[in-house]
Parts: C-alpha cells; structure tokens; sequence
C-alpha cells in the first residue's frame, strides 16, 4: 500500500500551536478535501494519528486504493477486545 504520514509544521520546522491552526483553517481544509500531491502521485486524507505525541500527524492514501482495500488489508479484528494490546505484541 501507498501511505504517507504527514505533519504539519511551520516553515522553520517547529510544531504548530491552535492559534496557528486558527487562521491557517482554510489551507487545512482544502488539503484534507483535495488531499495532496507528491511526486506526482495524489493522496487522500485517510486519518489522523489518535495519540498526544502526534497529535498534528495526518495519514493519506494513495489515491489507487480505496478505504475497502485498506481494510480488506489489515484483516479481520473481530475476536480482538483490545486491539491495540494485540498490535503492540505483533
């Protein structure tokens, strides 16, 4: 599969705080509607990282798969109670 994780930071590489996110709203907006372009190769917003230390990291997905294909990928986790207990033992 074709991921990319991206983090938003600003041009001097430091982290983004809500103030920053406030008036780049717009910007934030089209890129997770229209998604991005690198390489020539267009990505779609998928999800955003869920944990405090990524807090400002977003997933795409190569537009050539869809979020069927990625499920159909990660497999089947219905037997699992806590799935992040399994993943972190894997």
């Amino acid at each position: 599969m074709s991921y990319a994780l991206v983090e938003i930071r600003d041009e001097g590489n430091k982290p983004l705080y809500p103030r920053d996110f406030r008036s780049l709203r717009n910007k934030f907006e089209r890129i997770l509607t229209d998604g991005i372009l690198v390489n020539k190769t267009r990505y779609c917003y998928l999800h955003h990282s869920m944990s405090q230390v990524k807090e400002k990291q977003f997933w795409f997905l190569d537009t050539k798969y869809s979020l069927k294909d990625v499920l159909c990928w990660m497999g089947n986790f219905d037997g699992e109670r806590v799935i992040a207990k399994h993943t972190a033992r894997f």
